[in-house]
């Protein structure tokens, strides 16, 4: 491990809490309560099983077996196992769903541009690479 990595947990909502507003960390944090609002960070944001979490999302990594709801966005990568559910817009460079997994989303996977911005509205702009013709 890097001297300059951190792997401890800086903060932890418990089951049984609900939390609206705006939350800012670096590090670690987990939640397996209800928080609605706004998350920002360069870190890493566990929802566990119990964990619901619905707003506006900006991590740079997102590990979930709960709920996420809304506008989602990781820079590095977002991991959803166990029962966990994704619903929204959601924009990363790398996206692992295993099986049993709910996603009701607008998805942008991929994107080689590092400074990610989720889909908005209602419509999904789509573009496809032009395909060799026969």
């Amino acid at each position: 491990m890097s001297a300059g990595h951190k792997t401890e947990l800086n903060a932890f909502l418990a089951k049984g809490t609900n939390f609206r507003g705006e939350l800012r960390f670096s590090g670690i944090v987990r939640i397996d309560g209800i928080f609605e609002g706004k998350v920002f960070s360069d870190g890493t944001l566990v929802v566990g099983e119990t964990g619901v979490l619905k707003g506006e999302v900006h991590v740079g990594e997102l590990l979930s077996s709960g709920v996420v709801e809304g506008t989602i966005t990781a820079t590095r990568s977002i991991d959803v196992a166990g029962e966990g559910r994704l619903l929204g817009a959601v924009c990363t460079p790398s996206l692992t769903v295993a099986e049993g997994v709910l996603v009701e989303a607008q998805l942008r996977v991929g994107a080689a541009d590092p400074e990610l911005h989720p889909v908005r509205g209602s419509s999904v702009e789509r573009s496809s690479p032009d395909l060799p013709r026969k």
